[in-house]
């Protein structure tokens, strides 16, 4: 179900967004909303408002709400709901595009999304697995002449 989650919080083109759970002592409201201050936590409270409520981050979440015995079924179903909902107005949004703007159009650009996506993807997997410096082992370089800022270096040959 965090997969769920991450999606909402990756992708909801929503400002907010509000939920009711139940708990064997009554229900929790929880409210995400879209804001710098707030990246990523949730807002869990008693629904009734009589005691404060608190900040829980979208990645402990459900472990904070399976403390408090929430049926987590009845969670993942309205999450699978708001989920569903943005992919039935994505879709939406997709077929008025190539409608104004014609379908070659609207396929190129996601060709060159899906391309560029794809090549952030393949650069922090490469970020991830290249240590960005090496030490190379040999010996002591000298400079041997200066162009501007920069240097001339050469290397001298092992035998």
């Amino acid at each position: 179900m965090q997969h769920l989650l991450d999606f909402i919080h990756e992708h909801s083109l929503d400002q907010q967004l509000f939920l009711v759970v139940e708990t064997p002592e009554g229900a929790l409201s929880l409210t995400w909303r879209r804001s710098e201050e707030a990246d990523g936590l949730w807002d869990v409270c008693p629904a009734s408002g009589d005691e404060p409520g608190g900040r829980v981050h979208y990645g402990d979440l459900l472990d904070y709400l399976e403390v408090r015995e929430v049926d987590l079924a009845a969670l993942e179903r309205e999450l699978r709901a708001i989920v569903l909902m943005h992919i039935a107005v994505a879709d939406i949004v997709l077929r008025d595009a190539k409608q104004a703007l014609g379908p070659e159009v609207v396929q190129q650009r996601l060709y060159e999304l899906r391309a560029s996506a794809s090549k952030l993807s393949a650069a922090r997997a490469l970020e991830e697995t290249q240590p960005s410096l090496t030490l190379i082992q040999g010996e002591a370089v000298v400079p041997t002449a200066r162009i501007g800022r920069l240097k001339l270096i050469r290397r001298p040959v092992s035998q």
